[in-house]
């Protein structure tokens, strides 16, 4: 009844994410929570762009934006995500290392067509933002793909840094360009309002603010750490020939 499902949470939950967001993150979290909440079961979609929530019948829903978006639904902030450059060791040490944005003209490089990563090569940096136009060998609609071609060698890589994290752990790539941010976006929650007091729904939103910033943070540790720069003594030191 009404009163059981807004004090216990249980019943079938209906999940949307984008899908680079969804692999990297939400199952590793959806696993705990279950084990949480073992009366609820979950549909999860993982699609690139947003749907629209009530009239997909679905119960919360994550995407990726600059701005809060404009809409009936309740959103809330789980914290900023953003892209970062990336090559493979082994292609570092055929081509050299970029040093500026503007070394990537001498690149052969690869992008992704994705919420988290929308088109153009926009550098922010202490000097400001930097816009090239850069030729593209290789153009795909997800992070892993692009992820994968980078990792064998292809060439230097634009990756959501929730992708390029685990890469850079097991040393498949190296960041390179780290003075620099491209793609800055805010991950939000959205959910009915009217439908919050169903515990399945609430539950999982307050999980949801709770893990995801903590995990946003690991990324950004993993990020931010020299060890995996291309400058770094364990990296690739050469630098791109002019």
């Amino acid at each position: 009844d009404v009163e059981d499902s807004q004090s216990h949470a249980s019943g079938r939950l209906r999940l949307h994410a984008v899908t680079e967001l969804g692999l990297e993150h939400l199952m590793p979290l959806l696993v705990d929570y279950l084990d949480g909440h073992p009366d609820v079961s979950v549909d999860l979609t993982l699609a690139q762009g947003t749907p629209a929530l009530l009239e997909e019948g679905l119960d919360v829903l994550i995407t990726l934006g600059r701005t809060l978006p404009d809409s009936t639904l309740v959103a809330r902030d789980l914290g900023q995500v953003f892209s970062v450059v990336c090559a493979a060791p082994e292609y570092l040490a055929r081509h050299g290392v970029p040093r500026t944005p503007e070394d990537l003209l001498r690149h052969r490089c690869l992008n992704v067509a994705a919420p988290s990563c929308p088109q153009g090569w926009a550098f922010v940096g202490e000097r400001g933002e930097t816009l090239l136009d850069l030729d593209e060998a290789l153009k795909v609609n997800l992070p892993e793909a692009a992820c994968a071609a980078a990792a064998a060698g292809l060439g230097v890589c634009l990756l959501p840094g929730f992708v390029a994290a685990r890469a850079l752990q097991e040393g498949s790539l190296l960041r390179l360009l780290p003075g620099h941010r491209l793609h800055v976006r805010e991950v939000f929650v959205l959910y009915s309002s009217r439908r919050y007091l169903d515990a399945k729904i609430r539950t999982w939103v307050d999980f949801l603010r709770e893990r995801l910033p903590l995990a946003f943070e690991r990324d950004r540790a993993i990020l931010d750490d020299r060890r995996y720069w291309a400058e770094s003594p364990t990296g690739v030191a050469r630098e791109t020939a002019t």
